[in-house]
């Protein structure tokens, strides 16, 4: 079976957020289940992808707000209202859908998509209507945004916000819809989204670290196991 995994960012090897360590253990999962996986995406700026054979790189592209142009977000925000996308999604329509189809032909013939996230998903969401998905929900993203809108300090912000939630339950709805299995990175997401049946959806226990790395000098271990908070994202 050959997969096309469509997410935003490609891994580049670097682990260096929660994001990019279940992406890398969900593509590691995939193909020990004997899968073979090729990922389409955008990568960060100067880090190429980290399995280039197996990769189809859309273009470079950062997409962190905190990053951008004051003339870069006010672009960003005008472009969602006039094409009804999400803010978050209408920042990965640096390219066209016929790039984007130009590239799916590249990966050659596949069996299915996995559709990481919403972001990416929503972009080209039509795109990705011929053939079976999995979708892989990180978050309850409309819920996510319901809670930066109270948090807002602005009313722009709060006005943006509300925006984002009431179209991003939408957009989660039709993916869980269509998708013919999901996959959540915490057990209360499943309900969240509507699909609390095991025949619908699972939830991942994410782990990273095939082999322990090597100790250059002896260390004291204390426990066995840590938690570092939880996959269920909370805004700051």
């Amino acid at each position: 079976m050959h997969l096309l995994f469509a997410t935003s960012i490609v891994p580049d090897g670097a682990l260096a957020s929660g994001y990019e360590i279940a992406n890398a253990a969900i593509i590691a999962a995939l193909r020990r289940a004997g899968a073979r996986v090729t990922v389409i995406g955008f990568t960060w700026p100067g880090k190429p992808a980290a399995d280039p054979e197996n990769t189809v790189v859309l273009g470079a592209i950062d997409v962190r707000t905190e990053n951008a142009s004051a003339r870069q977000k006010l672009a960003w925000v005008g472009k969602a209202l006039l094409s009804g996308l999400t803010f978050a999604s209408v920042k990965l329509r640096a390219v066209s859908d016929s790039d984007v189809l130009a590239a799916i032909e590249r990966a050659g013939p596949f069996d299915g998509y996995v559709l990481n996230s919403v972001q990416f998903a929503g972009a080209f969401e039509k795109l990705f209507a011929e053939r079976p998905s999995i979708f892989v929900a990180h978050n309850v993203e409309h819920l996510s945004a319901r809670e930066n809108a109270a948090a807002a300090g602005s009313l722009f912000q709060r006005l943006l916000f509300r925006r984002e939630a009431r179209l991003l339950k939408t957009v989660e709805e039709r993916l869980c819809r269509r998708a013919r299995f999901v996959f959540t990175l915490a057990e209360e997401d499943r309900a969240a989204l509507g699909v609390a049946s095991d025949n619908r959806s699972a939830v991942l226990s994410l782990v990273t670290g095939a082999q322990a790395p090597t100790l250059k000098s002896p260390r004291r271990i204390d426990c066995d196991a840590a938690l570092i908070g939880t996959w269920t994202w909370q805004p700051n």
